[in-house]
């Protein structure tokens, strides 16, 4: 049984968007086939990667999933990502947060006995991994999404087929970094004598939350369900007496449910669930776009962002929408029309635009896949903070301010913070957050107005594991004479780094050296010395050349064993040219 729900209209549109914005899109496929079913990703430095599914690659009914990247501002060539002789299709992707892309698609040998697979792509290694079966089975596996969650396991779900009746249930299968793909799989719609398909999920801390169509009741219902510390949940519908389609979901950052959908009269909806309760679906753009697919994503300071597909009377527009994830909609922007457009797909940089592909009839009335990005008119804000440390040791607790922000002429909504070291952003124009590990961290800001127009700041903390290096780092030549020999000497001389005093104690200093002409080659280590002293002598060279082969570093020491990066000494010129180096044996005894 249906139960009738409020439809409330928040956007009185009369069949075209109300913001018209022009901008230049690119076609990025130009192929003579057709280019269908794009999808986008960007990682942390603004690399972009589009993936689509080709047809007729390498022979003619089969396809191939090709892809190309863009950075520095340049396109690459087109590049295939199976490269195999069957047939891939319905391609999806997922960029995690250490910036590797997940892709899943199904293929197999025919139309009825396709299979799910996996792999993934590093912009650091440039290539792909090895291709993983996610599912085998005997009867027909298709559409498949993937999510990664935060602590880096990987969750696929489909449509799966049972029986020889064609019919379908929405499945999950799930492992773990490092792991293979388990035998068996979760049932997630739980129907039997009906067909669930176009399946739409996310992953928050091994919880998930799941949304899909399914024709149980006659016609097609929108259906959810989620799994809460491992058990699922019985599938809720989400249809009152309008038919909806095609969903997009995703999760805001306090687990509040978002779902956007087109529907059977045209209207586009938007669900929200807060408080483990559906509040009553919204119509976001009344223009006629029946059974056409949309896309959702939630960007890092929590506000929603979509791009749909609806028809006017000059063709088809795609529109780009924003919103606030308490589900307050801004007037959407009309960014593209074409004659054929489907499947538009977004993804966001650190500035807050938006990358936008779809398809849509290009060369040879072919489908061709479109890129543009887009920045919503107004004045942006300009993001600005301070940091009461730019470097220290673990432990490190590091005090942000970011009341220096300016709002762009509208008041500033939020200010959220990505800390760089995997932790999970927080909000506030203030805050303290505690390095718990070493490395390099790039710090980012993210300041938002009521017009969910984004300013963006970055810059990097550095975290040691022990202590800071030596300073003012010098190699001073001279040498040793008797009446019977002469000894050529390096003398390394350096300053303690006012860094270390209060946070540690230092044992001793390390001291390392290599050869200047082989780039390739570590350094070795070639003594010590304590931490009260801070000179050091090279000896045994025999001529000046032998001396001048060798550039040195240093490293300090702490009390508990740790030892800090490495500060490098300023070489001097070869023998003789700066005899301002050298100096005498009292110095460097």
């Amino acid at each position: 049984m249906k139960t009738k729900r409020k439809v409330l209209f928040i956007l009185l549109l009369t069949g075209i968007c109300i913001e018209s914005f022009s901008v230049d899109k690119i076609n990025i496929s130009s192929s003579a086939t057709d280019s269908t079913i794009p999808n986008i990703a960007i990682d942390s430095k603004g690399r972009i990667l589009v993936l689509w599914e080709e047809m007729d690659w390498p022979l003619i009914g089969i396809a191939d999933v090709l892809y190309v990247t863009k950075e520095n501002g340049k396109w690459s060539e087109i590049k295939e990502t199976i490269s195999q002789l069957y047939d891939a299709r319905n391609p999806h992707l997922f960029i995690d947060s250490n910036d590797i892309l997940h892709l899943t698609y199904d293929d197999g040998a025919s139309e009825t006995t396709r299979d799910i697979f996996y792999r993934n792509f590093s912009f650091t290694e440039s290539h792909w991994s090895n291709i993983q079966r996610v599912c085998l089975n005997d009867l027909n596996s298709s559409n498949p999404k993937i999510v990664v969650d935060r602590d880096a396991k990987i969750y696929v779900i489909w449509a799966q087929q049972f029986e020889q009746d064609a019919k379908t249930t929405i499945v999950m299968n799930s492992r773990n970094e490092g792991e293979t793909w388990p035998e068996t799989f979760e049932n997630i719609s739980g129907n039997k004598n009906s067909s669930a398909i176009h399946p739409c999920f996310e992953a928050r801390n091994r919880n998930i939350y799941a949304c899909w169509l399914d024709n149980r009741n006659g016609g097609w219902d929108l259906f959810f369900s989620e799994k809460i510390n491992e058990e699922w949940k019985i599938p809720t519908n989400l249809n009152d007496s309008i038919e909806k389609y095609m969903p997009s979901l995703v999760l805001d950052k306090e687990s509040n449910v978002h779902i956007i959908c087109s529907s059977k009269e045209g209207n586009i909806f938007y669900l929200r669930k807060a408080n483990q309760t559906w509040g009553s679906p919204l119509i976001i753009s009344t223009g006629f776009s029946p059974s056409r697919f949309s896309d959702l994503k939630l960007f890092k300071d929590n506000s929603l962002h979509a791009v749909w597909i609806q028809e006017t009377t000059s063709g088809v527009s795609i529109c780009y929408g924003r919103a606030t994830s308490e589900g307050t909609w801004l007037e959407p922007i009309q960014i593209s029309a074409g004659k054929d457009a489907d499947h538009p797909k977004i993804e966001l940089d650190d500035s807050g635009n938006a990358h936008i592909v779809w398809e849509d009839a290009g060369l040879n009335n072919k489908k061709d896949i479109f890129y543009t990005a887009v920045t919503p008119p107004g004045s942006k804000p300009i993001a600005f903070f301070t940091s009461s440390e730019d470097s220290g040791i673990v432990p490190l607790t590091v005090n942000f301010d970011a009341s220096g922000s300016l709002s762009g002429g509208k008041k500033i909504r939020s200010y959220w913070w990505n800390f760089g070291d995997g932790s999970e952003m927080e909000e506030g124009h203030q805050i303290s957050h505690t390095y718990n590990k070493a490395g390099i961290f790039p710090v980012k800001l993210y300041v938002t107005n009521q017009q969910l127009l984004v300013g963006f700041q970055s810059k990097e903390i550095q975290i040691l594991s022990g202590p800071f290096p030596p300073i003012n780092i010098f190699v001073k030549k001279t040498e040793e004479r008797g009446l019977f020999y002469r000894e050529k000497i390096n003398a390394i001389i350096w300053m303690e780094n006012p860094k270390n005093k209060g946070q540690v104690s230092i044992s001793h200093y390390n001291i390392y050296r290599k050869f200047k002409d082989q780039e390739t080659t570590e350094f070795k280590k070639i003594g010590q010395v304590s931490g009260q002293t801070f000179k050091y002598a090279d000896r045994g060279f025999l001529s000046p050349e032998e001396r001048d082969k060798f550039i040195y570093a240093l490293s300090a020491v702490d009390e508990k064993g740790k030892e800090g990066p490495m500060g490098y000494a300023l070489n001097p010129e070869p023998d003789g040219e700066k005899i301002t180096f050298k100096t005498t044996r009292k110095e460097i005894k």
